[in-house]
């Protein structure tokens, strides 16, 4: 028998539950349903009637056989309402009324959401990841070989690192399987830190010690400048080791990998429909300074988004270059912008590569201007199968370079478009600087994604449907590759942004801005844009001139930012493992040793001590190296570029494989610390 009631009536009231306890129970009946006796527990009011009703519940629990064996419950007679399981139902008076007051009321108590914001953020590491769990490979010279251990279950990359600071951005709810990261919504700020050039010492471990073999040395060590470290406010910290990004023989960007985040399959989907339908111009393929930048091209002075300090820098450095190169200059009475396909053969001389001929079309892939250029100094390899150049066709020939560049400079001003493959190239033959640039190389992407970049033989080919460079003996023809560019190019404008270029990863601020509304701060010295001021943008930039600069900027900008990431270079440049580009702004020390590299070391310890201090607590630093020792690995990818063709290349690289694995090996084996600010 059961009781209803019409929406909205006021409960019924019980005088006395006693006189309504006969109606529960079905006539003839010694036993009652589970149901029935915690109904009859929660409108109960007589204790003997409490105690006996919550004892025999107890012993009449269907888990539970007679031989004590747990049986599994159906589905079929699980209490319906969670809120009514026996394990919450309290005893004590207090707790049975409440329960009679939430079912006489028809309302249902939920339990509250435990908030995480109020509570100290952790993240542990597992300890699998600092003790192997198998035994450590090593080469036949008794090295560590991390390649040999890359498909080990235990070794953290960068990409773990950065699909952890999605995690805790809110940017997706998977969880990193090789840390444990308790109450994540509280966590404040979040900074990461690239600053390649650390080394075992800095963490009292031996010179040329593994990261990777020294796991559980390094987990707790403090870096450090010397062996009487000053005293540090930093607290809690973690050391670990970080296998860089690469392959047995190649090493890539840590930074590239950090940054771009990879894709579901409905994301992938979702953000080609979403590139699809973006129109776009031929100023939208423009290269920004940043690519200009990262991919070696010769600065304009009117490049977009220089600033003045820059400005006043490269008029410095060019000046050493006066009469040799030339910039292509703005004209008054044109004020229409052209687009031009520009492609140049070249030959091998001792002092390196010399122009040899240059190829111009139009946007209507007509042919403005094509010559043949006699070098000053002696060819040493005409490198016909690619050049197409013999020394019959060039020594009749007058033209010099001089003659080329005041022709280029008649041609085209410094607003018009060039366009090529790999353009940087030419232009540093040509020795001629361009502010507005599209390259195929950039614009297109490689099958296998970055860093690889696609060659023009196989772009044309995939979605032009005609071969180029067919392999004849006699060489490229500058005239075809400028055509394919211009072809190329108009394809794109024409399917969008999203035609030619891989879905497979979103760009890291991107993605937090969409998702979780985050805001980023990127700093470096290399970066495009200035501070944005755009309420609807998520992402800004700063380019600093050095590691204080970007150190102070963040304590500067705190409050305006969620995820800060700094790119640091000077212990890159105090201990030689790269130089800093023409137009970069850093002050270099006059000479490098030890107390140099001391010296720097010391002073970012202090400004990391200054930037822990001012955050808020439940706050996280991220320092990475990126990579382990590159320099080794530098030497020898420096060798293989001074060989003159790609069969020279070939050769070298077998017969010095061996040194370039065991560079890898080092490049590859990094560091990282986590600290947690309470």
């Amino acid at each position: 028998m059961s009781h209803t009631s019409s929406p909205g009536a006021s409960p019924t009231k019980v005088s006395n539950s006693t006189s309504i306890l006969p109606l529960l129970t079905p006539t003839g009946q010694n036993s009652q349903s589970v149901r029935n006796k915690v109904a009859r527990l929660s409108i109960s009011e007589a204790s003997d009637v409490k105690r006996d009703l919550l004892h025999t519940l107890n012993n009449s629990n269907p888990r539970h056989s007679s031989n004590g064996n747990i049986k599994r419950r159906r589905s079929s007679v699980a209490l319906n309402n969670s809120s009514l399981s026996l394990a919450s139902i309290s005893n004590t008076d207090e707790g049975i009324k409440s329960r009679q007051n939430s079912i006489t009321s028809g309302k249902v108590i939920k339990k509250k959401k435990r908030n995480s914001a109020n509570k100290p953020l952790d993240i542990k590491i597992l300890d699998k990841f600092f003790h192997s769990e198998e035994p450590i490979l090593q080469s036949s010279d008794n090295t560590f070989n991390p390649n040999q251990n890359l498909k080990r279950k235990y070794r953290i990359s960068i990409k773990d690192i950065r699909d952890l600071v999605v995690f805790l951005m809110n940017g997706s709810n998977n969880a990193p399987q090789w840390v444990n990261v308790a109450n994540r919504g509280s966590i404040n700020k979040l900074v990461v830190l690239f600053m390649p050039g650390l080394e075992p010492q800095d963490y009292s471990l031996p010179e040329d010690a593994s990261f990777f073999q020294n796991g559980s040395s390094l987990r707790k060590q403090k870096l450090q400048a010397s062996s009487e470290p000053k005293e540090q406010s930093i607290k809690r910290i973690e050391n670990f080791a970080v296998c860089a990004p690469g392959s047995r023989l190649s090493l890539f960007s840590a930074y590239n990998s950090f940054i771009n985040v990879g894709l579901s399959k409905n994301e992938k989907v979702a953000l080609k429909n979403e590139l699809s339908k973006k129109k776009i111009t031929v100023h939208d393929l423009l290269m920004p300074l940043e690519k200009l930048l990262e991919n070696n091209y010769p600065i304009h002075i009117e490049t977009p988004d220089l600033t003045e300090d820059y400005k006043k820098k490269l008029v410095e450095v060019q000046k050493d270059t006066l009469g040799e190169w030339v910039d292509t200059a703005p004209d008054a009475t044109e004020m229409e912008s052209h687009i031009y396909g520009l492609d140049c053969e070249m030959c091998m001389s001792e002092s390196g590569l010399v122009l040899t001929r240059v190829s111009v079309i139009n946007f209507q892939t007509e042919t403005i201007y094509d010559e043949l250029v006699k070098p000053d100094v002696p060819i040493t390899d005409y490198l016909t199968q690619y050049s197409g150049i013999t020394k019959e066709k060039l020594d009749p020939v007058v033209t010099k370079l001089k003659d080329v560049q005041k022709d280029l400079l008649k041609l085209f001003n410094s607003n018009d478009i060039l366009v090529g493959h790999s353009l940087q190239s030419d232009l540093n033959v040509l020795k001629l600087r361009h502010p507005k640039i599209i390259d195929t190389a950039i614009i297109f992407d490689h099958k296998a994604g970055p860093p690889f970049k696609p060659a023009l033989k196989f772009l044309v080919s995939e979605y032009l449907n005609y071969n180029i460079q067919v392999n004849n003996g006699n060489g490229h023809n500058s005239i075809e590759d400028a055509k394919a560019c211009i072809d190329l190019l108009k394809l794109k404008i024409s399917r969008g942004m999203s035609f030619g270029i891989s879905v497979d990863t979103e760009n890291l601020f991107r993605r937090l801005g969409k998702l979780s509304h985050k805001r980023s701060l990127l700093l470096n010295d290399s970066v495009a844009t200035s501070v944005s001021t755009a309420n609807k943008s998520y992402v800004s930039s700063v380019r600093c001139h050095s590691d204080r600069e970007i150190m102070h900027t963040i304590v500067e900008q705190m409050d305006s930012n969620d995820l800060f990431v700094g790119r640091l270079r000077d212990l890159e440049f105090a201990r030689q493992y790269s130089k800093p580009s023409l137009v970069s702004m850093r002050k270099l020390p006059s000479e490098f040793n030890a107390e140099t590299e001391k010296a720097t070391l010391e002073e970012f310890l202090g400004e990391l001590n200054t930037v822990y201090d001012n955050l808020p607590s439940n706050s996280v630093i991220m320092l990475i190296s990126g990579s382990g020792n590159t320099k080794s690995w530098t030497q020898l990818m420096n060798e293989l570029n001074k060989c003159d063709t790609k069969e020279a290349k070939m050769v070298k690289r077998q017969l010095i494989e061996k040194d370039i694995e065991n560079s890898i090996n080092k490049a590859r084996d990094g560091v990282a610390t986590f600290i947690i600010k309470d």
